[in-house]
């Protein structure tokens, strides 16, 4: 069941593609935290697994989120270490509202999971992830989606950006009751969340009542995933974000958008004048190709540098803001510890093997301790 809703995954991202139409852009996955709604073993730090006894969807299931929520039906869990209890844990989601489950006869606290790993509300349930996804990165489109089954409707998907619900420029909705898992999905145009820069992206799923009104009993949700995509700005740097150990004459490189033709580069060791676009760490404009030697920078050692690179789109004659990179540069040694060394030769005395270079038993050596260092 798992494997068709990750091939139907797939045929939605593509589909997006092509409503979204030709846009020169770099889709960028965001990990969604146990966005398949995995339960664990409480006490295993989400480490070993739980699953609920083979039956129907509605047999066995957990009421809530969070750690060590009771299972409701025959009350079993089945964990991975070949272990059975009666709670789990299902990080990643907290409940936000909560409302008497029509469909089962009016347990209460009915943000509740299945038995196939799913989030299961009822009409007028919703949850939220717990934490924040990351910031909203100005200039970008963002896509929200998910599979969904089940009767109840109106569907609540939503981007929120500093706990308020933003407007959808274009969404996807499956009919109800879908047949079987479908594609749900919101997409957020850099108009939609202009002046969110900045703000901290949480996902809400589940139903509402529109005007008072809705129609089913239950929904499912499972495979949440969120992406957004870079407009008009500079993305695959070379080094990778986060490199460490580059080299001090490192030359960094990035894939422009289609239409820049000038690149603005800022650099340097300070991240707010990086971040700022401060005058100071500018370098350019740049002409193609996209690359900038740091050579006479004369780079420190273990030194972290920050870098950003704007973008000029030609045929709308203005610069997109691009995002802040990182490299850290190499230490002047590294230490080998002498565990690590195998000697092959002692070419200090004939008459010694080669292991005496190592256990300090040799004329070579006369201190307690050797330690050897690897230095420009």
């Amino acid at each position: 069941m798992k494997s068709n809703k990750t091939v139907l995954t797939i045929v939605a991202v593509a589909i997006l593609a092509l409503a979204i139409g030709q846009v020169q852009a770099v889709p960028i996955n965001v990990p969604v935290p146990n966005g398949e709604f995995q339960m664990y073993k409480p006490g295993t730090n989400y480490t070993v697994t739980a699953n609920f006894p083979d039956g129907g969807p509605f047999d066995n299931y957990a009421q809530g989120v969070g750690d060590n929520r009771n299972v409701a039906g025959n009350g079993i869990a089945e964990y991975g270490d070949g272990t059975t209890g009666s709670t789990v844990d299902i990080p990643g989601w907290i409940g936000i509202v909560k409302t008497a489950d029509l469909g089962r006869d009016g347990v209460d606290d009915s943000v509740a999971f299945s038995a196939f790993g799913t989030w299961s509300g009822g009409t007028g349930t919703s949850a939220g992830s717990a934490d924040s996804l990351g910031n909203i990165v100005s200039g970008s489109s963002y896509t929200v989606s998910s599979m969904v089954n089940g009767p109840a409707e109106p569907l609540l998907l939503e981007l929120h950006a500093g706990g308020v619900a933003l407007t959808p420029s274009s969404s996807v909705t499956p009919s109800s009751p879908t047949a079987g898992f479908q594609v749900i999905s919101r997409t957020y145009d850099a108009g939609a969340i202009a002046g969110y820069a900045g703000e901290p992206i949480t996902i809400v799923i589940g139903t509402f009542a529109e005007d008072g009104v809705y129609t089913g009993t239950r929904v499912a949700f499972d495979n949440v995933t969120l992406s957004y995509e870079l407009l008009n700005q500079a993305s695959s740097p070379i080094p990778a974000n986060e490199a460490t150990d580059v080299c001090r004459t490192v030359v960094l490189r990035w894939t422009p958008p289609e239409y820049a033709q000038q690149h603005k580069l800022y650099f340097g060791a300070d991240f707010n004048d990086v971040n700022d676009s401060n005058d100071t760490v500018l370098y350019g404009p740049l002409s193609n190709p996209p690359e900038y030697d740091t050579t006479g920078f004369d780079l420190e050692y273990n030194t972290t540098y920050y870098w950003k690179v704007k973008e000029h789109n030609e045929p709308k004659d203005e610069w997109g803001e691009g995002e802040v990179w990182w490299v850290t540069v190499e230490p002047y040694s590294i230490q080998i510890p002498n565990t690590s060394i195998i000697a092959t030769a002692d070419s200090n005395e004939t008459d010694q093997g080669p292991e005496n270079t190592i256990n300090l038993s040799g004329d070579l050596h006369s201190t307690d301790e050797y330690e050897m260092w690897l230095s420009p």
